[in-house]
């Protein structure tokens, strides 16, 4: 997945809609400010941008984000259930996303990309 495709699918995630100019193309509105309108989503170079989607995913999984590393995992009660309806043991469950090998806005940036495509993929989540 492209880093655009990628920027589009979290700006759908935080209901950010896009407008088509006829000689501009897609001009979206900043989520910093609501107001700007800018031509390109900014969710892998800018904190102001990413920032509130990590807020947004605190809601459904725990960030974490140490120096380099960002990991996202299922809130405490959704690892239990996990676990119980997979039969392994709760130290056991898996991680949605961990990186560590791009730079620190890059790491926290794939990570909630990962997020994204998994909370997309859940039945409940259905569009």
């Amino acid at each position: 997945m492209s880093i655009q495709e990628s920027n589009k699918l979290i700006a759908e995630f935080m209901g950010i809609d896009s407008q088509k100019h006829p000689q501009l193309g897609e001009i979206y509105i900043s989520p910093v400010d609501g107001v700007s309108q800018c031509f390109y989503l900014m969710y892998d170079t800018s904190w102001s941008w990413l920032m509130p989607v990590i807020e947004k995913i605190e809601e459904y999984a725990n960030v974490t984000i140490k120096v380099g590393i960002c990991t996202i995992s299922r809130k405490f009660m959704d690892e239990r259930a996990f676990a119980k309806e997979t039969g392994i043991d709760q130290s056991d469950v898996p991680l949605i996303s961990e990186y560590n090998e791009y730079g620190f806005i890059g790491n926290v940036y794939h990570a909630v990309v990962d997020f994204i495509r998994f909370y997309n993929s859940q039945p409940s989540n259905t569009k």
